[in-house]
């Protein structure tokens, strides 16, 4: 033992007080005294950010200072993830060697070669590279910055955005990732013909997770038998004939773990062959893409393996496709959607996702009345408190996009979203109905028109016990307003 009179100075009481400390926050108690000092300024040091906020992508601002050059130097031992663009070499003489991510944005630009060699010594003195993020980097490389890169032994995730590289340095930078688990390809200029493939490029095994822009891009996959995540942000359309050979492989069996697939701006056609050709999927994200007939009716030979689905910015999908979901999945374990209207919920079946940990949809209740917006709410709360292994509801309107298109949804009748509001979230409405819910940890109700009593807050309080987060304005006059934690 350190110190037997103050227990605060104790190695062993520090160490357990560290574990509980975030490493933004290790700088507070790095001025205790030397011994704090010791024992978090490993921490400070962590996460190394020099980067210039104008350099940032969005012109994000810094939230801190950047550190002095000489504190750097300093503490370069106990860096593990650094942060640097375009002017950090010029300011900075960069020494770390026990690196696991390196994240660089807009580093590299022609008229200035030597960033390409001084980035290229980093790598090669950092063999504990687990992590490496390169973003805006649009200049030609050099050979010997891939031959560094492949060559680091813990390499497991890189991510690439707006890379130019020529063929051959992406041949050296696949067949040298032999380790590789992860894998993100944004904007990468590069000829994915059959001839390139076959004659220059090797299989990956061991590659678990690849997000590819272009549908070109998509003959890659046909080297990668190990899948388990597919992810697909389409910026072009890429023809026909690149689709099919997609769904020729997933139809082929290719991938025998694929069980998670990730789609942004694709056509309705597109994601329907995708999952007609798929049966395992265990996880579906949508962002920015339809949800139609087709893509819907190919998803329902996934439903009885499925446990997590997100639809964000997926419109126009009506609330019985979401109600669909609910009633088919068994084993669905989180759910997003934009919307769900109270009137789908009465008139529609059972919920069959027992095991739902969390819920976040905006559900809408007609506005005919305070008899109506009670009667909806309390049916609502009924379906909700079945739901008895939640986590985290959030019925909030952040999710919903104002569309007015449920033009197949017949069962909807509570009109637009102009004339609904969320539920009411009172005891007269039945909100009592969730002291069933025992896990919940999270109830979010942002951005809807509440009139809580203290009454009703009281209830919160003394009836959800392992609630810690409550985001919303309980009441819309000013009373108990923000309710922060419970």
């Amino acid at each position: 033992m350190s110190n037997v009179h103050n227990p605060l100075l104790l190695a062993e009481v520090v160490l357990v007080v560290a574990n509980y400390v975030n490493p933004k926050e290790a700088a507070t108690p790095s001025r205790v005294c030397r011994t704090w000092y010791t024992v978090f300024r490993p921490l400070v040091w962590q996460t190394c950010d020099i980067s210039d906020d104008r350099l940032r992508p969005g012109g994000k601002p810094l939230g801190q200072r950047r550190p002095r050059p000489k504190d750097m130097v300093k503490n370069a031992h106990n860096i593990r993830e650094l942060i640097c663009n375009g002017s950090s070499f010029s300011n900075f003489e960069i020494t770390c060697s026990r690196l696991k991510t390196l994240r660089s944005h807009n580093v590299i630009y022609a008229s200035r070669p030597q960033w390409w060699s001084q980035l290229t010594q980093l790598l090669v003195q950092n063999d504990q590279l687990e992590t490496v993020d390169f973003d805006g980097t649009r200049e030609a490389s050099t050979l010997k910055f891939w031959e560094a890169l492949v060559s680091r032994p813990a390499l497991k995730y890189v991510r690439m955005n707006s890379v130019n590289m020529s063929a051959e340095h992406f041949a050296i930078f696949w067949n040298g990732c032999r380790g590789l688990r992860r894998m993100e390809l944004y904007d990468i200029n590069v000829p994915c013909t059959s001839e390139f493939i076959e004659e220059q490029l090797e299989t990956l095994p061991g590659l678990e997770a690849i997000t590819i822009s272009h549908l070109a891009a998509t003959a890659l996959l046909r080297l990668c038998p190990g899948l388990r995540l597919f992810r697909w942000q389409n910026y072009d359309m890429g023809g026909n004939g690149q689709l099919q050979m997609l769904a020729f492989l997933l139809e082929r069996q290719h991938f025998p773990h694929l069980e998670s697939l990730q789609v942004t701006r694709v056509e309705d056609l597109e994601l329907a062959t995708c999952l007609g050709a798929m049966d395992r999927v265990k996880e579906l994200v949508i962002e920015g893409s339809p949800l139609g007939l087709q893509s819907f009716d190919a998803l329902e030979r996934n439903f009885a393996k499925l446990q997590r689905i997100s639809l964000e910015y997926v419109f126009p999908i009506p609330s019985k496709r979401i109600l669909v979901l609910l009633e088919s999945c068994p084993l669905l374990k989180y759910i997003r959607a934009p919307k769900l209207k109270a009137s789908a919920i009465v008139l529609g079946k059972p919920w069959v996702c027992q095991d739902l940990e969390e819920f976040r949809v905006s559900i809408l209740v007609g506005v005919s009345g305070k008899t109506t917006i009670r009667r909806g709410s309390q049916a609502v709360f009924e379906r909700l408190s079945k739901l008895t292994r939640l986590t985290h509801l959030d019925i909030g309107f952040h999710y919903m996009q104002d569309d007015n298109s449920d033009s197949d949804d017949s069962d909807d009748s509570d009109g637009d979203i102009l004339a609904c509001q969320g539920l009411d979230l009172t005891l007269e409405s039945g909100f009592s109905q969730l002291s069933t819910l025992k896990n919940l940890e999270e109830l979010d109700f942002s951005y809807t028109v509440q009139d809580m009593s203290a009454e009703d807050v009281k209830w919160i309080r003394d009836n959800l016990k392992k609630l810690q987060v409550v985001k919303g304005i309980c009441n819309r006059h000013g009373e108990y307003r923000d309710q922060p934690q419970n």
